[in-house]
């Protein structure tokens, strides 16, 4: 199933127009990473994993982290969703 979300977002990213991508970047206008080594993650689809290392590449967070169950993956923080374990994430409907 890892195998598979993997290449859907591969096919995703391949797909998605590059001035698309360039613009989000700009929109976001931080080239300074989000995520520093150590930082314990939520992500989706992988769950929890320790931050080994964070590099900013064409505007792009990309992340290697250690999953427990997934073992060390390369990903883009804003493809998976990354969030700080203790970062509450958006509210959802029960919230209100």
């Amino acid at each position: 199933m890892v195998a598979r979300l993997r290449r859907l977002r591969e096919q995703r990213e391949q797909q998605a127009p590059r001035s698309r991508r360039v613009a989000h970047s700009a929109a976001n206008g931080s080239a300074e990473p989000r995520f520093r080594p150590g930082d314990q993650i939520i992500c989706t689809p992988y769950g929890s994993g320790q931050v080994r290392e964070s590099r900013v590449e064409d505007g792009h967070e990309l992340l290697i982290v250690d999953f427990a169950e997934h073992g060390e993956l390369t990903i883009d923080a804003a493809v998976s969703a990354a969030r700080l374990a203790d970062d509450p994430g958006p509210p959802s409907d029960d919230d209100f």
